[in-house]
């Protein structure tokens, strides 16, 4: 393993990722832990997928349960923050999606249908 690779990366992740998501790992309080608040964050990561807005989405990233959970936001089927930021063409998004393990193959209605 070359020094840079060492310096840049953690468990395959990038160390600018995995930072973010120890520092701003989970409240255990119980507040954090309720389904309105959960959705709420899972909203705002795929609202920022969606805008392109990379410091979002890692500032949100130790906060969301479900990295692949989709919102609807303002379609009408759901899509997972991975496809807001494929659809939007935000590839520097999609890389950090990737590189924190979204998953890819997640489908909605729309691309589960068959020609």
């Amino acid at each position: 393993m070359r020094n840079e690779d060492r310096d840049t990366n953690f468990c395959g992740f990038p160390i600018h990722v995995m930072l973010i998501i120890i520092l701003g790992s989970h409240d255990t309080s119980g507040d954090m832990a309720s389904s309105n608040k959960v959705l709420v964050l899972e909203e705002k990561l795929c609202e920022a997928a969606r805008d392109g807005n990379v410091q979002e989405i890692i500032r949100l990233l130790g906060q969301v349960a479900d990295i692949d959970a989709a919102a609807k936001l303002d379609v009408w089927v759901p899509m997972t923050p991975l496809m807001w930021a494929s659809l939007n063409g935000h590839m520097e998004c999609v890389m950090v999606l990737l590189d924190i393990g979204a998953q890819v193959n997640m489908q909605n209605e729309v691309s589960a249908v068959k020609d």
